[in-house]
């Protein structure tokens, strides 16, 4: 919200209001069911890497549908320019030019040194490699990151939310 991010098929800026009024969560940006077909381990994509906070109809737009897919049928939806969408998309610290090509390693290396680019911002530091380094793979064992804390971040359920719908937590490392 700090950000200015705004909401992908309206435009309209997400803050607190919004945040309750539109049925804000967080969501997958490649959508968990197109990143099972591709084979692509839960470890990767459950992180928020992949994640962003996205309203309740911008969501049931997107579906499964593969992320190439995704941004046209917002833009149809919102009767909107394509850009415009892209520019909605960017706001969320997201190049939409890697979900055109449905390429998650290439957006997940982005976005990873785009979000270490917002946290050393925040903090006032330099982060070293802040540069994506590729796809995050996930680790066999807890003994392969030992030396990295494990962040646990726990999401509301929207109120009248159906089973498995909103809510959830999200592991970092």
């Amino acid at each position: 919200m700090k950000n200015q991010a705004t909401d992908w098929r309206s435009g309209e800026p997400i803050n607190v209001t919004q945040y309750f009024d539109q049925a804000i969560d967080i969501h997958h940006i490649f959508p968990r069911a197109w990143c099972e077909k591709q084979g692509i381990a839960p470890a990767v994509y459950n992180t928020i890497l992949d994640k962003t906070p996205l309203t309740a109809r911008t969501n049931r737009i997107i579906q499964g549908r593969a992320p190439s897919l995704c941004l046209p049928a917002l833009a149809r939806n919102a009767d909107a320019p394509l850009d415009a969408i892209e520019g909605h998309v960017a706001s969320h610290a997201a190049d939409p030019a890697f979900m055109f090509k449905d390429d998650f390693e290439g957006f997940i290396a982005d976005r990873r040194g785009r979000l270490l680019r917002m946290i050393g911002d925040a903090m006032g530091k330099r982060i070293e490699g802040t540069l994506g380094e590729g796809i995050i793979e996930p680790a066999e064992t807890d003994e392969d990151l030992s030396g990295i804390p494990k962040v646990l971040f726990v999401t509301r359920r929207q109120p009248g939310a159906g089973p498995g719908r909103g809510g959830g937590q999200h592991l970092i490392r």
